[in-house]
């Protein structure tokens, strides 16, 4: 009997160590839940060092959900998907379920869901979450006359202009001292 409750209980955790588990629905949640909301939207303050995290959002352009375009929406918890810096003023990805604790954010390559693509994340459930983006499932948006990396481009133009700064006076400064 002893034999037989000890090949029976081998046997079942063989079984249950085969059931395949699914995670990161987090794209086919979106699709299906009506209260979901994913909108562009420009951070107009942030709070990450308060005892509970906040943002201030200004959707730009609703992509699903009620999302009140223009307005300012007061979230907590936001969550930085990839683990980037949030920085006021910018424009990001967001996604955020009614009654929920948290609001994720996400930094793109571009504001037509049409093209873009997630930046700083990598796994198949964001590859699906790009393919529907891309493909129009939760809808179709675009934000026209911004660049998400304007701010980068401004911060490298200055940086240019003083590393030329720097040179040009070094160069200045050796030809004074040869004279």
């Amino acid at each position: 009997m002893r034999k037989i409750i000890v090949v029976l209980a081998f046997v079942l955790v063989v079984i249950s160590s085969s059931i395949t588990a699914f995670a990161g629905d987090i794209p086919e949640s979106i699709l299906i839940d009506e209260s979901a909301q994913l909108f562009f939207g420009e951070v107009l303050s942030y709070h990450p060092n308060k005892e509970t995290p906040s943002i201030s959002v200004s959707p730009v352009v609703g992509i699903k959900g009620n999302v009140k375009e223009g307005t300012k929406q007061n979230y907590i918890n936001p969550n930085a998907m990839g683990g980037f810096n949030i920085v006021e003023g910018k424009v990001y990805l967001f996604t955020y379920y009614e009654n929920a604790e948290w609001i994720d954010v996400f930094e793109v390559t571009t504001y037509d869901t049409r093209t873009l693509k997630l930046k700083n994340v990598e796994d198949a459930m964001w590859e699906r979450f790009e393919e529907y983006l891309n493909q129009g499932k939760y809808g179709v948006a675009k934000v026209e006359g911004m660049l998400p990396y304007t701010v980068d481009i401004i911060y490298g133009f200055v940086s240019v202009i003083a590393c030329m700064s720097l040179i040009g006076a070094a160069i200045i400064y050796k030809k004074k001292r040869k004279a």
